[in-house]
């Protein structure tokens, strides 16, 4: 193998000319390429397209609820909407005209819906078996009296509504929209105006695909021209979901510009400084740079268009294909055949690439496009700029003068009598990961990978401030059809009726479909119901006699009840518009419902089994990402991990050498983890990708530190290594600049990785592999930082559901939550090993969580009582006890107040886990109950129940006390014994 590297490397310095002319022609015909490519920035390529995120984006696109843009209208000084009326007119009008849009809406009302118009849509939208048996004539009398005796009160409205419970599952349904819709209008004006009447808003649709930030572009301009010239005092500005597609253009495109540059200044720097300023080391960026256009050139073949996120990760696979350029370089510029030298190194080398192409590899089965395309690209230029380095930079260098390369830095191996001390170093930090890593915080929201700028987000919360209800959280529910609008509101019935079993209530379109409303008034035209309605009236008639009232008095309403009503009111048509709609690649059906966390999950169920509908809200989504990417990343994590050890083994063929070139990933995972948890930092989604690519370019360090240890007098390898190490840094660090999350994720932790893991490389293994002792003594130390790192760390690891909810929740239920409840208890205090006596007797209020405690002493004087906020102390409490009353408020709301809010889990069968809203995790072990806040060394409280509930021991590790309850009594309320 290694005479078929030199013969190749002899060759292409015997034809350098015919090889270099080969790769120019390559990187022209792939610039071709790339300058008719498709970029794009939508942000549905970054989630796994068969998972359920996939699955809401893509019928996210297909209902076009995206599509919508709202134009607002800002009016200055003293002027209001009502004075720009007639403008705003003639802009709905000029706006209609435009190509790019449909279906706009400035007057959204125009006509009241009258009692006659519901009254007719009775046989469309009621079943005849659920209503009639709840009208009461006499009822209905009585009631029409009162309004009667009201001075304005609309008879011709009275009359048509003789028996309102007919139409109050419409009324329901109309309610419930304008609830869930949470808009805020002003209500005596028949256009879209805030109460203020200083905006005024005007709403279209466009069928511009999410991230064509070009077709936003042309749209914003024909907008500003059909709203040319503005009337003075008023102002306008676009609020809609093509903001997020031209920021994130921006930001990608600006992100990309300043990382490019600075990883070229960086790695022009780096090399002049390495190599006294020789020009010559510049092929060794320039070797990478040329490989990623071909590499980025194929990859646009494969796909129809390219994510700007993997351009602009281009200086960080740069910075990484880099390496092998290093390592031949130096090579070359040793003393000796530089084409022996550089074969010598093919090996390693080789490993290194395909390490490192390996995890790209490994993203490339999420099944997330974006990583996919990172994949290929990077893969690509890996083995490009490897194969230029081994065989065509040999040919750009001259021979070496024998006096090897200039490198302007020594570093020496380590002193092996360190070796304790780097044990020491390592095994300390792991216990340090072990203990910290569950307080390790996570962000998996879809806003944690939107680049959106501050401004565009600034103007949206404005805008919901204005125009939405705060307090209402809406989800939407949608259902599509790939023949009609028709088929899409049945399947959404269908879940209406699935969710109503639950107790969950949608907010749907006014009227059924089509297929129902045909049910509904046929069954109104059964014999049975005739002959019902027919006795209803007449019974109607006797009662109005009955109260000398016209028997005639409520004939409209009957008159427009066996009347079929065929055209819909316009206010019903234009929620009809909205909430289904048809375009040529199928058509949709929406529905709204409360977004809490019990309706989510419900409502998640349902749509498991159903392909064609997705549930859209927030809280939906962040529930979705954990649960594609949660699976997914520790799979490609293991499998990356995997892939390193394995491919280590088959070139070392040694335990003990594989698994010193192992520890780099050992180290930086384990700094990585304590950092983030010191720090606070929330890993996203690409962060945590982020880490499966480090696992593959760690190992590198250890495969060229093992190598160094195999040839100790080579040490150009070490300089080759820190070099490497720079240039990853370089262009990994540029990113740190980034304003997308996505890329700055990316680069904070490829960056503080590589550094961690080049350290470990150069001083860590040779360190460790210098411990003196027997080879079995070695190979424990060796897997004993593995085995810390598992078996001392309880991470919070999803678990799968647990049905049965009813042994915790009786063990929740031991004290009451609904009403107000006394409690009497022998409490001790526990501080530095002092104790307190005392007689506690409380109250407790579930509503608002208040509480009013006293403590009396044994000998029956007062310890201290609540007063409000305060807390009153009794005569002769030493001041250093004090400090132990100050929070028995929060104490006992932590003891007492259980809230089992959350989902359940089960771990091996053997305990019940449960983590609530609030971050406190539950174990229940038969009846032992135990309760925490926080992990060490960083836990906050905890509380152990025992013997359902009388025994508890509560400790404060805030306020280092412990407080001891025994012979818990309820005094009033309290579950029955």
């Amino acid at each position: 193998m290694k005479q078929y590297f030199e013969q190749s490397i002899s060759y292409t310095i015997r034809h350098k000319w015919l090889v270099s002319g080969l790769v120019v022609l390559c990187v022209i015909a792939s610039l071709l390429i790339l300058l008719f490519t498709r970029y794009t920035n939508e942000l549905h390529h970054l989630f796994p397209a068969s998972g359920e995120t996939g699955k809401t984006f893509r019928i996210l696109n297909r209902s076009h609820l995206a599509d919508t843009v709202q134009l607002e209208f800002l009016c200055c000084g003293e002027k209001n909407v009502t004075d720009f009326e007639d403008y705003l007119d003639s802009a709905a009008a000029g706006l209609s005209a435009l190509p790019q849009i449909r279906q706009v809406v400035f007057r959204y009302r125009s006509n009241a819906v009258t009692m006659p118009d519901l009254t007719g849509l009775i046989t469309s939208t009621q079943d005849p078996a659920a209503v009639l048996p709840l009208c009461d004539p006499d009822q209905a009398v009585r009631d029409a009296q009162k309004q009667l005796a009201l001075p304005m009160c609309d008879v011709k409205a009275l009359r048509n509504r003789a028996y309102p419970v007919m139409s109050q599952g419409l009324l329901q349904n109309l309610n419930l929209l304008n609830e869930l819709g949470a808009m805020r209008f002003a209500p005596d004006l028949p256009y879209f105006a805030d109460s203020a009447k200083k905006r005024a808003m005007i709403l279209f649709e466009t069928d511009i695909p999410i991230g064509d930030a070009d077709a936003v572009r042309s749209l914003y301009a024909a907008v500003d021209q059909a709203l040319s010239p503005l009337p003075d005092g008023l102002s306008y500005r676009i609020i809609s979901g093509c903001n997020h597609t031209l920021g994130n253009e921006s930001v990608l495109k600006r992100d990309a510009t300043v990382a490019g540059i600075l990883s070229v200044v960086f790695f022009v720097l780096i090399f002049l400084f390495f190599y006294h300023r020789d020009l010559r080391a510049l092929w060794i960026p320039a070797i990478p740079l040329i490989a990623s256009a071909p590499a980025l050139g194929i990859t646009a073949l494969f796909f129809d268009e390219i994510c700007l996120y993997v351009v602009g990760l281009g200086s960080c696979i740069v910075g990484l294909a880099i390496d092998q350029g290093i390592h031949i370089y130096s090579a070359c510029r040793e003393p000796g055949n530089k084409i022996r030298n550089a074969a010598n190194l093919a090996a390693p080398l080789l490993l290194s690439m395909a390490t490192s192409a390996l995890v790209f590899v490994f993203l490339a089965f999420t099944g997330i496009e974006a990583y996919m395309q990172l994949a290929v690209f990077a893969g690509l230029s890996l083995l490009f700029s490897a194969l230029l380095a081994l065989f065509v930079l040999p040919a750009l260098l001259p021979d070496a003068s024998g006096t090897g390369s200039k490198n302007s830095l020594i570093l020496p191996l380590p002193d092996p009598k360190y070796s304790q001390t780097a044990w020491g170093t390592l095994i300390f930090l792991l216990i340090v990961t072990a203990t910290l890593l569950p307080n390790l915080r996570f962000d998996l929201s879809a806003e944690s990978l939107d680049g959106t700028p501050t401004e565009v987000l600034e103007a949206e919360q404005d805008f919901n401030a204005v125009w939405r209800d705060p307090e209402v959280r809406t989800a939407i529910l949608s259902a599509t059809d790939n023949a009609s609008g028709e088929n899409a509101l049945q399947k959404l019935e269908m879940i209406q009726a699935a969710l109503a079993e639950r107790g969950i209530s949608l907010a749907m379109p006014p009227l059924p479909s089509e297929k129902r409303q045909a049910e509904l008034r046929t069954k109104w035209k059964a014999p049975e119901t005739l002959a019902a309605i027919q006795k209803l009236e007449q019974q109607t008639k006797t009662a109005l006699q009955a109260k000398n009232m016209p028997a005639k008095f409520f004939d409209p309403f009957f008159t427009s009840l066996r009347t079929e009503k065929s055209d819909k009111p316009e206010f019903f048509r234009y929620i009809e518009n909205k909430m289904i709609k048809e375009r040529e690649n199928g058509a949709t059906a929406l529905a709204m419902m409360a977004e809490t966390p019990e309706n989510i999950a419900a409502a998640q169920d349902v749509l498991r089994d159903m392909p064609d509908c997705a549930i859209i809200s927030r809280e939906a989504f962040s529930r979705q990402i954990r649960q594609d990417f949660g699976s997914r990343f520790f799979v490609l994590l293991c499998c990356s991990i995997a892939g390193s050890f394995l491919l280590a083994f088959l070139v070392f063929r040694n335990m003990r050498s594989v698994l010193l070139a192992m520890m780099p990933i050992l180290f930086t995972f384990a700094l990585l983890g304590t950092l983030g948890a010191v720090t606070g930092f929330k890993v996203n989604a690409a962060s945590g990708f982020a880490l499966v690519l480090l696992a593959g370019l760690a190992i590198d360090y250890g495969v060229y530190a093992v190598y160094q240890l195999k040839t100790p007098e080579n040490l150009s390898i070490r300089r080759s290594v820190l070099l490497s190490a720079a240039t990853t840094v370089a262009g990994a660090g540029a990113l740190i600049f980034s304003r997308h999350p996505v890329l700055f994720g990316t680069g904070i932790v490829l960056s503080l990785g590589v550094t961690a893991a080049c350290f470990c490389g150069l001083y860590l293994v040779p360190l460790l592999a210098g411990f003196k002792g027997s080879g079995k003594t070695k190979l424990f130390l060796l897997l004993l930082p593995c085995f810390l790192l598992t078996a001392c760390a309880s991470p919070h690891i999803p678990l799968q559901n647990f049905e049965q909810k009813e042994t915790i929740l009786k063990a929740a239920a031991v004290y009451p939550q609904k009403t107000p409840y006394k409690v009497r208890a022998n409490a001790v205090w526990e501080i530095f090993g002092n104790e307190l006596t005392a007689i506690l007797v409380f109250e407790l209020d579930p509503a608002d969580g208040s509480v009013k405690a006293s403590g009396i002493l044994p000998a029956g004087t007062l310890l201290f009582r609540t007063k409000g906020q305060e807390i009153v102390l009794g005569n002769g409490i030493p001041e250093n006890a004090k400090h132990l009353f100050k929070n028995i408020r929060t104490d006992l709301q932590r003891i007492f107040l259980l809230d089992p809010a959350g989902a359940l889990a089960v771990r091996d069968g053997e305990t019940i886990l449960l983590r609530t809203k609030d971050q406190v995790d539950w174990e229940l072990t038969g009846d032992v109950l135990v309760r925490r806040s926080g992990t060490f060394p960083c836990r906050k409280w905890a509380c152990r129940l025992e013997n359902n509930g009388k025994n508890a021991v509560y400790e404060n590790f805030d306020q280092y006390y412990t407080l001891r309850l025994s012979g818990v009594n309820f005094v009033t309320g309290g579950p029955q014994k």
